[in-house]
């Protein structure tokens, strides 16, 4: 069986471009994810399952075992909660910090919003919890991936300021040495 390569699209984002505004607005609540949060991050990723999208089913028991940091790497995550009352989370949305300490590299793991709740502002809010986090910890930029048959995911995270980074020179402008002064 031949091995399928996905594509990935990486983008990022400096966290000192304005933050968003009107976010208390959008949901109930944020707040940070707490070890008893398990069972609500699984019934959470079942909601958001979508075996009919074409995109990778999402495991509520993988999603709350990667919110537990591993080492190498520590995640920090948020829920947030439906706006109305019903005490259900509508989103989640996790950071994950890597690399050597003074030059870590701060990138949005997941983000979830359940169907019924998107395209309301939830996610957004989600995202700038998360880079008001990096924010907080000195970062100057967020990284995020996601898959380039999604077109819908890259046209949200290029509307929140995300964009690919700069291609890197090419060998051949490297080793030709053209453009050095």
């Amino acid at each position: 069986m031949k091995d399928t390569v996905i594509p990935i699209v990486h983008l990022s984002r400096s966290v000192t471009l304005p933050g968003l505004s009107g976010l208390e607005r959008l949901c109930g609540r944020v707040t940070p994810v707490a070890a008893g949060d398990a069972p609500t991050i699984r019934d959470l990723a079942a909601a958001c399952a979508d075996a009919g999208s074409g995109r990778r089913t999402v495991s509520g028991r993988g999603l709350a075992d990667e919110v537990v940091s591993r080492p190498g790497r520590a995640v920090a995550a948020w829920l947030a909660w439906d706006a109305v009352g019903h005490g259900r989370a509508v989103g989640l949305v996790t950071l994950v910090t890597t690399g050597p300490p003074g030059k870590p590299r701060h990138s949005i793991g997941w983000l979830l919003v359940v169907p019924c709740a998107r395209r309301s502002g939830i996610g957004t809010a989600l995202v700038q919890v998360a880079v008001d986090e990096v924010r907080r910890l000195g970062g100057t930029e967020v990284w995020v991936e996601t898959h380039a048959a999604w077109p819908d995911a890259i046209a949200f995270w290029r509307h929140l300021g995300f964009t690919p980074p700069p291609a890197p020179p090419s060998d051949a402008t490297r080793s030709s040495g053209r453009g050095a002064s």
